[in-house]
């Protein structure tokens, strides 16, 4: 009796164990998630804003500005003509690039804009971390769950191994 006893014991230690790591689990997947619904710090999302801006201002400034000023000296009418927005509704293929010669043009002007307006919007006072910080909590929680996970999985396939299982285990 007193080795079915130990058993039994050990048996319950383990589950124990099982149960620990998956409401450890259950926990980082919570913040996980709670990470990916905090709002960011103003300051980031000024910053991506900026980002953004800049991003679209340099493809303009690479690739559509060049495209067209050559189709502009390719053209033989003395008038050019340059629809941005067609009868449909559409944007034409200049009228595509648009968007991008404001910023290329007007990025500063813009940008000045956006950060004064963000700065004065009201802003909830619990925010989550920075951009950077987010990702490197994240990844550590990856990288946790990832070893957690693989505990379970071996505890599961050592305990099966001797005929126990530990599913069944807890349920009981």
């Amino acid at each position: 009796m007193k080795i079915l006893n130990l058993l039994s014991s050990a048996i319950t230690g383990v589950r124990d164990q099982v149960q620990a790591s998956q409401r450890e689990a259950d926990r980082l997947r919570a913040r996980r998630k709670e990470l990916g619904l905090l709002p960011l710090p103003k300051s980031d999302v000024i910053a991506g804003v900026l980002e953004y801006i800049d991003a679209r201002a340099a493809d303009w400034q690479d690739e559509a500005l060049p495209n067209l000023l050559k189709n502009f000296m390719t053209q033989s009418s003395a008038r050019l003509d340059i629809p941005v927005l067609e009868s449909n509704g559409a944007y034409s293929e200049v009228g595509k690039v648009f968007p991008g010669a404001m910023y290329g043009l007007f990025g500063d002007a813009i940008k000045d804009a956006l950060r004064s307006r963000i700065e004065a919007m009201p802003w909830p006072s619990e925010v989550g971390p920075s951009r950077a910080g987010r990702r490197a909590e994240m990844a550590k929680i990856d990288a946790e769950l990832a070893e957690l996970e693989s505990g379970l999985k071996k505890l599961r396939t050592d305990a099966r191994a001797v005929g126990v299982d530990l599913d069944a285990a807890s349920k009981s």
